[in-house]
């Protein structure tokens, strides 16, 4: 390879990897107008779902990433819409009346698994065959979908290229984890962009239409960009779901002790070693998000690192310690009540705690109540 094929070579990797990270550091509401910004496309709706089913080389699949069937951990997708937006929904629904008519023609159970759940990774023509619609009218639905994606964060413009690293919300919710009845745990991520699954390119069919002279000089042009959008697209998705897989592997006394049991150290390069990417990717994908827990405690990403539960213990232990201090300098007549440890715990360790929960920490560490705590 040339010098100057080298060169252009390693520009072009470092601008994949700058806009891969702007994608893990956006705000889900952007990443979902970026989905449907590469679906809108009429070249990716031609290679998609075009008439002509011989240039059909892009198919949307769903999967999980969990190659151990035994890890305990599942991969759902479920769009769990923000309490504020449901007047947004409906207004929009007011909207398009057309389409509300659409979806009571096919009925329900088409609509939910040909275009939310899209468990067989359904081309927009197999849809539509389905459930007897044109495939504009398929393409119609499919904009509903990805434009209730899109009001979960009040963002309602389509981005042009990777989503921007816009500053989120802190702690912005991504996930939550349920408990199975037969064991382990699902992951349900918030997002409807999900319900579209990833993209899987026949590359060999995709070099015969270009050998063929299918593409027009336009579609060459955009060929290459769209190709990047999607590989950034799958590549967000997974890191996300592996980090948040293996947060929940690792800390899996936590989770099924309902957070009271500790774990032992862990840190973010330990995770990136894990999944054989730079510390950087880790930090972007756990920076500024947060999961729901089984019992249903916002938990940022970020506290399940350094330590995890004996991070907390040492916190409450150093509380403690301050308290005792304080009670025999009689800067204190009365021990902390139990809300109030919570509340500095939550300063200390990063994630907010209920009074609640620190009656379960004391019951499993054995540490007396406020009343026993009393200077006799």
């Amino acid at each position: 390879m040339s010098p100057m094929r080298q060169i252009q070579g390693a520009h072009a990797t470092h601008a994949f990897q700058a806009r891969l990270a702007a994608a893990l550091e956006c705000r889900e509401g952007d990443f979902a107008a970026f989905i449907r910004s590469i679906e809108t496309d009429p070249l990716f709706q031609k290679l998609a779902a075009g008439t002509n089913p011989s240039s059909h080389v892009i198919h949307r699949v769903r999967r999980s990433f969990s190659g151990d069937k035994g890890s305990g951990v599942e991969l759902k997708e479920e769009f769990t819409p923000e309490a504020g937006n449901s007047g947004e929904v409906e207004k929009l629904l007011e909207d398009r009346e057309e389409i509300t008519e659409i979806i009571r023609r096919i009925g329900e159970d088409k609509f939910r698994t040909y275009f939310l759940d899209r468990v067989g990774g359904f081309s927009t023509l197999e849809a539509a065959k389905a459930c007897g619609l044109t495939v504009a009218g398929a393409r119609a639905l499919e904009d509903l979908v990805n434009s209730l994606g899109i009001l979960e964060s009040f963002h309602t413009a389509a981005t042009d290229g990777a989503p921007s690293a816009a500053a989120r919300p802190p702690d912005e919710p991504v996930a939550c984890v349920v408990r199975l009845r037969e064991g382990g745990y699902q992951i349900v991520f918030r997002s409807t962009c999900w319900n579209l699954g990833f993209y899987e390119i026949d590359h060999e069919k995709l070099r015969r239409l270009k050998e063929g002279d299918e593409f027009s000089p336009t579609d060459s042009a955009r060929l290459g960009p769209l190709l990047r959008d999607i590989e950034i697209a799958n590549r967000r998705k997974s890191t996300l779901f592996r980090v948040i897989e293996q947060i929940v592997e690792n800390r899996r006394p936590f989770f099924d002790s309902d957070g009271k049991t500790a774990s032992g150290p862990w840190r973010q390069n330990s995770l990136a070693k894990a999944l054989e990417v730079h510390p950087s990717v880790v930090s972007r994908a756990v920076d500024g998000r947060s999961l729901e827990t089984p019992w249903g405690e916002k938990m940022a990403l970020k506290s399940f690192f350094d330590g995890g539960g004996a991070r907390v213990r040492d916190a409450l232990d150093m509380i403690l310690e301050e308290e005792s201090a304080d009670l025999k300098k009689g800067v204190r007549r009365l021990p902390l009540a139990d809300r109030e440890i919570a509340r500095k715990l939550s300063v200390l360790v990063g994630r907010r705690f209920a009074s609640n929960t620190i009656a379960k920490y004391r019951d499993l560490w054995d540490i007396p109540n406020s009343y026993r705590r009393k200077p006799k």
